[in-house]
């Protein structure tokens, strides 16, 4: 048996003799009826014994109400900002492809992010011309700190964007190693055409 669980037990009986004044048996233990100043003196034990348990308790229930529920840093981020304080060019930006590139913000939980992490970025895109544009698909693109491919998950795949149609579009990138990350909204169209090299990239650094 613990330390502490031995001390939360005698902190409750001495807070008991203090209540009730003794004259009562707990299994084999038996305990005499006791003069007023015992009883005082045991409340202040059983008090002090107790007194490491409350605050512990009370630590832990002002940390849980003043940390958000997980999700909600991530769902309600002001348009166009990063929660971790990532600079990112919110600018629109038009391609050759009459594709209209907007609102571009990321979130993510830690500030600055941190390994195991996961970065939400979100866009949306513009048919800006006077033809229907056949999407392939949508993507962030991501690159390591190794330089390597790490890119989003596919969406919009095969939508038609007609003329003045917007499509949003949203990735999660999983942060697995610590420095410095780079991502870009980006798309593709049929015949293998992508967005400009590294369209409105931005970087930062992953502790």
């Amino acid at each position: 048996m613990s330390v502490e669980v031995v001390a939360l037990g005698g902190g409750i009986l001495f807070l008991l003799v203090a209540i009730v004044g003794g004259g009562f048996a707990i299994r084999e233990i038996a305990l005499p009826k006791v003069p007023k100043w015992a009883r005082v003196a045991s409340g202040v034990f059983g008090i002090l014994l107790l007194l490491p348990f409350m605050l512990t308790t009370l630590q832990e229930g002002v940390a849980g109400y003043a940390t958000p529920p997980a999700g909600n840093d991530l769902d309600h981020q002001p348009p166009g900002r990063a929660s971790s304080g990532i600079e990112i060019d919110t600018e629109p930006a038009t391609t050759d492809d009459q594709i209209r590139l907007m609102g571009l913000a990321a979130s993510v939980r830690n500030d600055p992010p941190r390994v195991g992490d996961t970065i939400t970025v979100n866009y949306s895109l513009t048919n800006i011309g006077n033809q229907p544009i056949q999407m392939e698909y949508t993507f962030v693109g991501a690159r390591n700190p190794a330089d390597e491919n790490r890119d989003s998950e596919d969406t919009n795949e095969g939508k038609v964007l007609e003329p003045g149609a917007t499509i949003q579009t949203e990735g999660r990138i999983f942060l697995s190693g610590a420095g410095t990350w780079k991502l870009w909204p980006c798309y593709a169209l049929p015949g293998g055409r992508f967005c400009p090299d590294e369209w409105k990239a931005f970087n930062f650094i992953v502790k």
